[in-house]
């Protein structure tokens, strides 16, 4: 299961962000997929959330988006993105399209609670 070696591997980034930027308590995490990567949301999201807890992602809300993949016809030349797994060109419905990528993960954006510094710092 591919699902929780990629949990792990957000949840090292965004520990390494949230010590780096003196963050408290991670909210949310934006995080893009490629059409092609075979990532199953909903255990993505359960690796996630056993992984994350005790930590500082504890609770933050994982939000997955499929990325397109850039594609081109061999047949007609029409170029376009795919969406969906769908692999025939919309003009003329060929099968012969050809593609590069699409296996890729990125995180887009981090939410987060910065800790205060009065109370790290107790005078």
């Amino acid at each position: 299961m591919h699902e929780t070696a990629l949990a792990e591997g957000i949840l090292r980034i965004v520990r390494e962000e949230a010590r780096r930027h003196n963050v408290e308590r991670v909210t949310e995490i934006h995080v893009q997929v490629g059409l092609l990567s075979a990532v199953e949301e909903q255990t993505l999201n359960a690796c996630f959330e056993l992984l994350a807890e005790g930590g500082v992602a504890q609770g933050a809300a994982l939000k997955i988006a499929s990325e397109p993949l850039s594609a081109g016809c061999a047949s007609c030349g029409h170029t376009f993105e795919l969406v969906t797994r769908s692999f025939f060109c919309p003009c003329c419905r060929s099968a012969d399209i050809r593609f590069e990528g699409g296996h890729g993960c990125t995180i887009r954006s981090i939410s987060a609670e910065r800790a205060d510094p009065a109370q790290e710092n107790p005078a």
